[in-house]
């Protein structure tokens, strides 16, 4: 009895939820949150959040934001609109998702490209995003 009282342990511990994602900075005042879903070994993305200065600019989650992995880089795209200026959004992180283990608060480069509504122009800005990780 007592070892199956510690097989249901073990199996409690290794379905709990942790939460993980990144946060990314930049100089001149833009901010990214990025969070995967509470789900063990999950990383299919539940919410992106775009700041400027503190303000929030712009919010989506789940089904509206597409997740895309390319040989050293992971892309998280969402679209805006016009009232922030801007028609798409995506965060670039530098991480090679699934061949690659970062530990919290290991940081990695990255870059938050703003597409702009009307002529189709792009801003790159340059971030450090770093790894965060909860449960």
């Amino acid at each position: 009895m007592k070892s199956l009282f510690v097989l249901f342990l073990a199996l409690g511990v290794t379905t709990s939820a942790f939460a993980s994602g990144f946060r990314c900075y930049e100089e001149d005042g833009y901010t990214v949150y990025l969070k995967n879903k509470s789900a063990p070994e999950s990383r299919t993305p539940e919410l992106l959040r775009v700041r400027y200065d503190g303000e929030l600019l712009l919010e989506r989650t789940e089904k509206q934001i597409t997740k895309s992995n390319r040989n050293n880089v992971v892309r998280y795209t969402v679209r805006g609109n016009k009232d922030v200026g801007f028609g798409k959004a995506t965060l670039q992180v530098h991480f090679k998702e699934g061949r690659e283990t970062l530990e919290r608060g290991e940081s990695v480069d990255g870059q938050l490209i703003l597409y702009t509504n009307s002529t189709g122009d792009r801003e790159v800005h340059q971030m450090e995003c770093v790894r965060w990780l909860a449960n």
